[in-house]
């Protein structure tokens, strides 16, 4: 780790696409000193993960759930040369070695351990806290969720991405690592939460029976790829959990209205699916990966897409 500064102001970056995210960064406004920067990012920021008016400051900047296995992981090392502070990235993803080097070159003390559940269960332990919120970020990171009330949570973010899509500063994104860092888990989540959340069930329920409607699978050598299309208004995982349950196949490709990208594995199956997300300039976990297709997927154009997805994917199938 590089030497400490006399720092004006601690800077948390986190992962904006989940709960585990949101209650990393929670836990770390409970443990830091204040002042806070809080960042919410996700695969498509690219360098940016980075902000750029942190570049160069006096600050000590705590990342936490995101990949270190990116594209452009070199431009992300040299920004955070310019930072004049130390830098912590906690992390459970998958990731190469010379994608560490780039990093630890840079001066960053890396802490990842790909076999834990949940990024916020290192974070905890990194940070020497003891918190209730790491067990609803282990139920919602895994899909093994046994408490109605991380399902809310859950609900809740993914509603919030959408609402915030086209906004930078995300500003009720912001708000909610903040909001768990100083709610009674017990008392999660509040009345006006739970408001939000059911509008938000009422309009995705249309949504989910138009991904089923469109579902069509392909088979590549045997292995058969179940793939749909989705309005941003639902995640790519509660689409893929839907197809998943009306279509038997391998493999679970969900192509969202924004380009987005979800990879699924059925339960059983052995099939790496970070190779086939990098194809897209995207990673993850063997069983679960995201990637971005970077550009916008109108409804009348998804078979279309969806046949070239196929095709640049076949070779790692075959």
């Amino acid at each position: 780790m590089r030497k400490g500064f006399v720092m004006g102001f601690n800077v948390i970056i986190s992962h904006r696409a989940d709960l585990d995210g949101m209650v990393s960064a929670a836990l770390m406004a409970k443990r830091l000193n204040r002042p806070l920067l809080i960042y919410l990012k996700d695969y498509d920021d690219e360098e940016e993960v980075i902000p750029s008016e942190i570049l160069g400051c006096n600050c000590d900047v705590y990342i936490s759930d995101i990949s270190i296995s990116q594209p452009k992981i070199g431009l992300i090392a040299e920004r955070i040369k310019k930072i004049r502070g130390k830098v912590l990235w906690i992390d459970h993803h998958l990731y190469r070695p010379e994608e560490a080097k780039l990093l630890n070159d840079a001066g960053v003390d890396l802490y990842i351990d790909k076999s834990a559940p949940a990024a916020a269960l290192l974070v905890s332990k990194k940070l020497g806290i003891d918190d209730a919120l790491v067990e609803f970020a282990m139920q919602s990171d895994t899909w093994n969720i046994r408490d109605e009330k991380v399902f809310k949570l859950v609900e809740l973010i993914d509603y919030l991405n959408y609402l915030e899509k086209d906004i930078r500063e995300k500003p009720r994104l912001r708000s909610l690592p903040l909001i768990l860092a100083t709610a009674d888990p017990n008392k999660l989540p509040t009345d006006d939460m739970l408001a939000v959340v059911n509008y938000y069930e009422r309009l995705k329920d249309e949504a989910v029976k138009e991904t089923l409607a469109m579902a069509k699978t392909f088979s590549v050598d045997g292995v058969d790829v179940a793939i749909s299309y989705a309005r941003s208004i639902i995640s790519g995982t509660i689409a893929a959990d839907a197809v998943q349950k009306a279509v038997d196949a391998d493999i679970y490709i969900i192509i969202k209205d924004n380009g987005a990208m979800s990879f699924r594995r059925a339960r059983g199956s052995t099939i790496n699916l970070v190779p086939l997300a990098q194809v897209f300039g995207g990673g993850g976990h063997e069983e679960a990966s995201g990637a971005s297709l970077k550009i916008n997927v109108p409804r009348e154009r998804f078979y279309e897409i969806a046949e070239s997805v196929i095709e640049r994917i076949k070779p790692l199938l075959a």
